[in-house]
């Protein structure tokens, strides 16, 4: 209701002012971090939120914190970036390398906060396809994760796969003079990660495993059959080069 809004955005402005004048108190920061993301779950609170997008920007703590609060950062993040959208794009190339860097780390929980912070950045603000080619190591880092050898609990696996879905695909001939090749990991179930593969020994083979099953559904179609010799001259003249 109306009348409580100015109260409650008084609440909030308390909470920004918390976060940056806490000191080292890791607990108090984390309780007002935890608040602030209620804030920005209510639907009926975001109003209250925008106004201060760029003062909750600066006041997250989001370097040398413990990994606890350093994780209510990052979903507070993510939470912000379903309300801010666009609104957002400004601070990107100052909040994704921090994203990147607990990607890394070994912390499986921060980990999948951090992939999952990224992958509703990528949709709230539209930044999709572009990290990868402005963070070149973006593909490789998650990636890393996926194999089974790695121990890697499901629920980070999952947000592995889903925050792919949500940066999207990207063509490889785009990634410069290396590309990049799939492979499975060892075990049952295992995942699959990627691995550098030269530019100039993959332009052959990707079009080889494209055209080998399009010629086998070829060969097998009585309609299309007439056309098999001719769709082989081209996987012919290249590998007699």
């Amino acid at each position: 209701p109306a009348p409580i809004l100015p109260s409650l955005r008084r609440v909030l402005m308390d909470l920004v002012i918390e976060l940056r004048c806490g000191g080292d108190n890791d607990g108090s920061r984390e309780a007002a971090t935890k608040l602030i993301i209620v804030f920005l779950r209510v639907e009926a609170l975001q109003r209250l939120v925008r106004p201060f997008i760029s003062s909750i920007i600066d006041a997250l703590p989001l370097v040398n914190v413990a990994p606890r609060l350093m994780s209510v950062s990052l979903e507070a993040l993510g939470e912000l970036a379903n309300v801010a959208h666009s609104s957002l794009n400004p601070w990107l190339r100052q909040l994704v390398p921090h994203i990147l860097e607990n990607i890394q780390d070994q912390n499986s929980s921060k980990q999948r906060v951090s992939l999952s912070t990224l992958g509703k950045i990528a949709f709230g603000t539209g930044y999709v396809v572009s990290p990868y080619l402005d963070y070149p190591q973006l593909l490789h880092q998650a990636a890393e994760i996926l194999p089974t050898t790695k121990r890697a609990p499901w629920d980070l696996r999952r947000e592995v796969f889903r925050t792919f879905g949500v940066l999207g695909a990207l063509d490889p001939d785009r990634l410069g003079s290396s590309t990049y090749k799939t492979r499975k990991g060892g075990g049952v179930g295992g995942g699959y990660f990627v691995e550098m593969e030269d530019e100039d020994n993959i332009s052959d083979s990707r079009r080889h495993s494209a055209l080998v099953p399009t010629t086998g559904s070829i060969k097998r179609g009585t309609d299309l059959s007439l056309y098999h010799s001719t769709s082989l001259s081209p996987a012919q003249f290249s590998g007699g080069r």
